[in-house]
């Protein structure tokens, strides 16, 4: 039965006098507990909700003689007006003076004599107590091993038959030990009985009711991956709340991503007869199988692709630790959650500059000057994440049209990336742009050069791995003689000298070549010819 029907039904049982047995069965962790004292709690302010005045909460997890569980419902009787408080000093005082009320004087006084205390007279008082109440029994299954479900199903009889109480059983039944004697009592003692079966929707909205940002993203994607236990919800939100504050300052992006990440492998930790393996879920690719893990994609892999998740990377792998570990530590978290934190940021600075290009190529509405004014804006409001080809080619396209804003364009990007390791590389300038106007190549490269200490003639060779179309390369390299490469190529070997020989094989691929270029062209054929093994 759903959420709603089981209230229903539970409203129906309270509203009568009439001593009944109400049990209500289901799985673990649906909520059956935390839905019954909702419920009740919810009505006791309600004229006429509860028919009874006196109530008792009892869970027998560990109780081991029926003495054990009339002293329990002893200790937690309280009137209807404080059903879903916490038994204390004040509610126990009210229900004893209560009880003492409804007690001949001489019974409580002739118990005492016998077993001499007046506690000790009230609880073998229970015959007298417990009369015409709302007793509920939880945790059934659980109870001590010395205590008999016989023994309960007969003291629930009692209370029913003798004492007129409405009693309510709160148990998961596929844990039962004795479920043979549950079973044979069941029929007898039970009045009504419902299956508790909410629907993971609702499952969501009984472990977090609120509709905060934290509580929405974990019941969102508790509720997409079926989550049917409330108390691995609320574990789960519990590391979600420890966890938000640490990635505050990223991008949203970055929270959401690790609400996903901690919500399904947390399932998987906390349930793992139930959710995925978490072992499966570490090697998982939902787009490249591994044949070993056929069985495990079959019942797995729709449900995670539905999730958004392909692989667990080096971020989930340190969630899990923090999962496994019951906390989260910033500084394992930091490095993968800046590189999602700029990637979002890129991916959105991307999208506004495409928008601006769009407008200015393929757009009759908007007049040049407007388009161009708009791609001034997106630069000047996102230059601290703009890489140097976009820059270029947005300065470029001003310096064709002879708007002399190209020329701001570039003084922001060096002005803004001026102490940022290599922002001024222009290798894919060089390698794939018409060459570049003079103005700008020399405000990049004074840039460049105001970065890097000056090479000597062995430097120069062995940064042509990384910095092949560096000016400063490139001119000094033009430059040197051909015996100082004949000279390099003798003394170097192995991987060495192959780094060397690819990375100036780059410039003759240069399209539209400088006169820097041509001159290592011609340098370059010159030391083939020379060279006693082709350079090819």
């Amino acid at each position: 039965m759903s959420v709603k029907n089981v209230r229903s039904a539970i409203e129906t049982f309270l509203s009568t006098s009439d001593p009944q047995v109400l049990c209500i069965s289901g799985a673990w962790g649906t909520g059956k507990t935390f839905n019954w004292k909702s419920t009740v709690r919810a009505l006791r302010d309600k004229p006429g909700a509860i028919a009874l005045n006196e109530y008792a909460y009892v869970s027998l997890f560990g109780l081991n003689s029926i003495a054990e569980v009339k002293t329990q419902i002893l200790q937690s009787m309280v009137v209807r007006a404080q059903i879903g408080d916490t038994p204390d000093l004040t509610t126990f005082s009210n229900m004893l003076s209560t009880a003492e009320s409804g007690l001949k004087k001489g019974i409580v006084k002739s118990v005492t004599g016998v077993l001499g205390t007046r506690g000790e007279a009230l609880v073998s008082a229970m015959g007298f107590l417990t009369n015409r109440m709302i007793i509920c029994l939880d945790d059934f299954e659980r109870k001590g091993e010395k205590l008999r479900a016989s023994d309960v199903m007969g003291l629930m009889t009692y209370l029913k038959e003798e004492r007129s109480c409405k009693i309510v059983l709160l148990l998961n039944d596929s844990q039962l030990e004795d479920r043979k004697t549950y079973d044979s009592y069941l029929e007898k003692v039970v009045d009504i009985h419902l299956r508790f079966e909410p629907t993971a929707e609702e499952i969501g909205f009984i472990a977090l009711p609120d509709d905060d940002e934290l509580s929405k993203m974990v019941r969102e994607r508790a509720m997409f991956l079926g989550i049917s236990n409330v108390r691995v919800i609320r574990k789960v939100y519990g590391l979600v709340k420890g966890l938000a504050p640490l990635l505050k300052d990223y991008a949203p992006i970055v929270t959401e991503n690790a609400v996903s990440t901690v919500v399904l492998m947390g399932w998987s930790y906390f349930e793992p007869e139930v959710g995925p393996d978490l072992e499966y879920l570490k090697r998982a690719n939902t787009y490249d199988s591994d044949k070993e893990d056929t069985d495990l994609d079959l019942k797995w892999r729709d449900l995670l692709r539905g999730y958004r998740f392909g692989h667990a990377d080096k971020f989930d792998l340190s969630l899990l630790r923090g999962i496994q570990r019951g906390y989260f530590i910033a500084s394992e978290l930091e490095e993968h959650a800046t590189l999602l934190h700029h990637a979002d940021i890129r991916s959105k600075v991307e999208a506004r500059l495409r928008d601006a290009w769009n407008q200015f190529n393929y757009s009759f509405q908007t007049s040049a000057d407007e388009a161009l004014d708009q791609l001034f804006r997106v630069v000047e409001e996102n230059i601290a994440n703009l890489i140097l080809t976009e820059i270029y080619g947005v300065a470029k396209l001003f310096h064709d049209l002879e708007d002399d804003r190209y020329l701001t364009i570039v003084k922001m990007y060096i002005s803004e990336k001026k102490a940022v390791e290599g922002a001024f590389d222009v290798s894919d300038i060089a390698r794939y742009y018409e060459k570049i106007p003079e103005d700008i190549w020399q405000l990049i490269d004074d840039a460049s050069q105001s970065q890097k200490p000056k090479m000597g003639r062995d430097d120069i060779f062995a940064a042509l791995v990384d910095r092949a179309f560096d000016r400063e390369v490139t001119q000094r390299l033009a430059a040197l003689p051909m015996e100082e490469y004949l000279r390099v190529f003798k003394e170097n070997e192995g991987e060495r000298l192959s780094n060397i020989i690819h990375a100036i094989r780059q410039y003759l691929t240069v399209a539209n070549p400088s006169e820097t270029f041509l001159k290592l062209w011609i340098g370059l054929g010159t030391l083939c010819e020379k060279s006693p093994r082709k350079v090819r």
